[in-house]
This record gives structure tokens, sequence and C-alpha cells, in this order.
């Protein structure tokens, strides 16, 4: 997320409300409802044992797979996620 505008908004896509966090969860972004007006969660990282997990809840549309920052942002935490 070093390289990451902000502020950042997808081109089109829909936001899911994640209510809860596990442990050993680091978020890197937050998205606002624009219908509740609380913040929710959109991308983040986690360790499962020895495992590294990438996760984002965006990804919906066609636009937002079109989007180079989004692209660099799937593609560094892929990377990441295989420990490079």
């Amino acid at each position: 997320m070093r390289e990451f505008p902000e502020p950042y908004a997808t081109p089109m896509d829909e936001l899911y409300v994640i209510e809860k966090v596990w442990p050993n969860t680091t978020v890197l972004a937050k998205s606002k409802s624009q219908v509740t007006d609380k913040w929710h969660p959109v991308v983040w990282t986690n360790r499962y044992g020895d495992a590294r997990v990438f996760g984002t809840t965006y990804g919906h549309s066609r636009e937002t797979f079109e989007d180079e920052t989004y692209l660099a942002m799937l593609v560094r935490g892929m990377v990441w996620a295989a420990g490079q």
C-alpha cells in the first residue's frame, strides 16, 4: 500500500460490509458506506500459521479490473502473499 494513492476510489464497485476482523488481520484500507456512513475494511492481510493471506472485497466490475491502480495493488498483494 506504500505507493497506493490517497484518496482512491474504484471506478465502479460495490462495498461489502465486513463487520468482523479476525485475529492476526491487518486492515490496509477502508471504504465508507454511502448508506450507513460507517467505514468497512476493503483490503487486508492476515497470517494463518506460516501462511500469508492477502484479501480484498474489491473486484466486482469490469471497470475495476481495467483500473491500473487496482491491478497494481492486486499484484503486490499476491506477491506479498507468495512470500516475495
